[in-house]
């Protein structure tokens, strides 16, 4: 997306000290993990929210003794990313509980820090979290929600489904999640009875014509 010059200035600016000390700290043979190296292009093509916690988050490792090495389920990370995957994870939790209040319940239990076997393992834990606690989260979750249920009409009503199909795509996402999370009429489950895929199909159609007259 498109980023105002002094941003952006900024941001390449502080990459370059960011990735600068991971290659220093290499160079000395620290046998800590550290963070990855960050790119421009990944950075730019988030919300410019996210940008600007991005610019902050990467300035917090260009701190002396934020390299230090501090004890992680076993395994030796820095004190920045340590620091990063606590908040982080205080952000991923406040988002689902507030999914929870509202009525959704899929996938809003607290999440935990797992046991680890491999350093690997904490790096895919840590882009999990910073995927879930990006700023847009809610649209790409509610999008791929969209996409699978228009693929479960597919799957259980085949092609009598397809006027309703057609009216779930230019239906928004977000509502589409709203209403089928917490409304049972809207739910889909496969039956090799051919009345009753009819009868079923019928129920949905009308529903989501009441939903959304």
């Amino acid at each position: 997306m498109a980023i105002r010059i002094s941003t952006e200035t900024e941001l390449k600016r502080v990459l370059k000290n960011f990735n600068a000390k991971i290659a220093r700290l290499e160079q000395q043979g620290v046998k800590t993990s550290l963070p990855s190296r960050a790119g421009l292009r990944e950075i730019t093509d988030r919300p410019s929210k996210d940008i600007r916690k991005e610019i902050d988050r990467l300035k917090r490792f260009t701190k002396k003794g934020a390299e230090s090495a501090v004890d992680f389920n076993g395994f030796q990370i820095t004190k920045f990313e340590r620091q990063d995957i606590g908040n982080q994870l205080r952000s991923v939790n406040l988002k689902r509980s507030i999914r929870r209040k509202k009525g959704d319940f899929e996938n809003t239990n607290k999440k935990v820090t797992p046991k680890f076997r491999s350093k690997n393992e904490i790096k895919k834990f840590q882009a999990s979290l910073k995927r879930e606690g990006s700023s847009n989260f809610e649209e790409i979750r509610a999008e791929l929600y969209k996409e699978n249920y228009i693929k479960a009409l597919e799957n259980v009503f085949g092609s009598p489904a397809d006027d309703l199909i057609s009216l779930i795509e230019g239906t928004d996402s977000e509502m589409l999640v709203d209403e089928g999370l917490k409304n049972d009429l809207l739910s889909l489950t496969f039956t090799y009875d051919p009345v009753e895929a009819e009868r079923k199909l019928k129920s949905i159609e009308s529903e989501w014509a009441r939903i959304l007259e």
